[in-house]
């Protein structure tokens, strides 16, 4: 049996910002399915310590007011959140999430500003194993053309996604979408957890490698093309 048809971690979070060293957490989803069947999912809601912008709100429809008066005290809920993967990476359970660098980053620098063990710390290691549909993609068609987003790569490998840029929604939606690549592609799911995680960093690295060099030679080169994969190293941390 290959690692799609066993336990699987989904993950996702919903945030205030798309700059992974300044986001803020607003909700965040952690569940776990065996082969077709959710057995479990835990949501999170966070207040917010600034106002959520417009364009954040438009995409995953989370007001300051609404974070504010239902959602739970920061600290707390990123300490849950951190415990939880935690919990769930010790068992060797993969955790699954769409260009999850992200999402790992994000947890990482949140830990950091409210002054708690990040996940490596609790691990004592990057966290692993870690299964990353995008990048998995990317690397199995890498000539497709069109769009990569969680929307098209779920239609396109035709996964129900339900309600986009909603932390519960996209943390399946990765889920479904990592078995579906596993079943089109046996060197994928029949791979071990170990090989599988350790190509994804090559291929994480490579791929925003050509993208650089590609926006490069469109006289485009001013972008964010970091490829460490699962998480980006530190940088300076926004208070």
């Amino acid at each position: 049996m290959g690692w799609a048809q066993g336990s699987l971690a989904g993950y996702d979070l919903e945030t205030d910002s798309a700059n992974p060293e300044d986001a803020r957490i607003i909700t965040a989803t952690v569940l776990r399915v065996e082969g077709d069947r959710p057995i479990e999912n835990r949501p999170w809601l966070l207040q917010t310590e600034r106002p959520i912008a417009e364009g954040a709100f438009k995409v995953h429809g989370i007001s300051t007011d609404r974070a504010n008066q239902h959602g739970a005290e920061r600290e707390l809920a990123i300490e849950e959140i951190a415990t939880h993967l935690q919990t769930i990476f010790i068992t060797g359970t993969p955790v699954v999430g769409f260009n999850v660098s992200f999402d790992f980053t994000i947890l990482d620098r949140e830990c950091r500003r409210v002054g708690i063990p990040t996940l490596t710390d609790r691990l004592g290691r990057v966290p692993s194993p870690v299964i990353d549909p995008h990048v998995i993609d990317k690397a199995a068609d890498k000539f497709r053309r069109g769009s990569r987003t969680l929307g098209a790569t779920c239609e396109f490998y035709g996964i129900e996604l339900g309600n986009a840029h909603d932390a519960t929604a996209d943390a399946l939606g990765a889920v479904r979408l990592a078995q579906a690549i596993a079943a089109k592609y046996p060197e994928v799911g029949e791979a071990s957890l170990e090989s599988l995680h350790r190509w994804q960093v090559g291929w994480r690295a490579a791929q925003m490698s050509s993208l650089e060099s590609f926006h490069k030679s469109q006289g485009k080169g001013d972008g964010d093309y970091d490829g460490s994969w699962p998480l980006r190293p530190l940088k300076a941390v926004t208070s």
